[in-house]
């Protein structure tokens, strides 16, 4: 994602920047990563994982590896 941004301000390796390769360069490490930062932050406040959340899914997952447990015996019972 960082090639994308600086190739879209102009920037090119090995040679003085341009004024506007170098804008790219300074929002490419400062404005761009705050915003992505916030972002994250809102997809992280919505999502629902509390103490009753979290009870559930420990309950879901024990509840998965028992009846997976199950049936694999099931399986190996009637192989052999």
């Amino acid at each position: 994602m960082l090639g994308l941004i600086l190739t879209y301000f102009g920037y090119v390796a090995n040679v003085e920047q341009t004024s506007r390769s170098l804008h790219g360069i300074i929002l490419s490490m400062s404005w761009i990563p705050c915003v992505l930062l916030v972002l994250a932050a809102a997809a992280m406040a919505a999502y629902p994982l509390n103490d009753a959340m979290m009870v559930k899914i420990e309950t879901d997952l024990k509840e998965r590896r028992e009846r997976l447990s199950h049936e694999k015996s099931v399986r190996e019972d009637s192989l052999g």
